[in-house]
């Protein structure tokens, strides 16, 4: 009963899940999304799809800049950490799995998570990408968030997605 998209060629195939559907695949789940503006619109829509209709409501007065806790159906996590640069969604990364340590290791309050939504660049490209230094340092930081996206795959196993934004014409800037 449900639609499907597919492309014949390549046999790829879409198929709408319902809320409930949705709500039954991540019960008891722990998902966090790490990144940019791109990043919480992803999160955004992620929490309508959950059935939460104005999540990312345009409100004046709320925080763009910040992290979004929720809890869903007392069991289910769906978080967001604000990072706009590799170095902060390399140190958000670093805390997640530390945190993940700790539980494997003490039983802490802190879940595993299932699922670690990663995207940014955006604000790398348009603030720190001027010298060789800079983009030096940003392939450093990128190697280590790689080693850091291994690990909590590895280690902790996690599901790790890398949300590719939307191309910038750095010519136009």
């Amino acid at each position: 009963n449900s639609y499907i998209w597919a492309w014949r060629k390549s046999r790829c195939r879409f198929s709408h899940r319902s809320e409930a559907m949705v709500r039954r695949v991540l019960q008891g789940r722990n998902v966090v999304f790490i990144g940019d503006s791109m990043t919480r619109y992803v999160y955004h829509a992620t929490m309508r799809g959950l059935g939460l209709p104005k999540s990312g409501e345009y409100d004046a007065t709320g925080p763009k800049h910040a992290d979004i806790y929720n809890t869903l159906w007392g069991t289910t996590a769906v978080n967001f950490k604000w990072a706009p640069l590799a170095t902060d969604q390399l140190g958000a990364l670093e805390e997640v799995n530390r945190k993940a340590t700790e539980e494997i290791n003490q039983a802490d309050d802190h879940p595993v998570p299932d699922l670690i939504f990663l995207g940014g660049g955006a604000w790398d490209r348009l603030h720190v990408y001027a010298t060789d230094e800079d983009r030096r340092s940003h392939s450093s930081t990128l190697k280590q968030l790689a080693s850091e996206m291994q690990r909590a795959q590895q280690e902790y196993g996690a599901a790790v997605v890398w949300f590719i934004p939307t191309t910038i014409n750095s010519q136009a800037l």
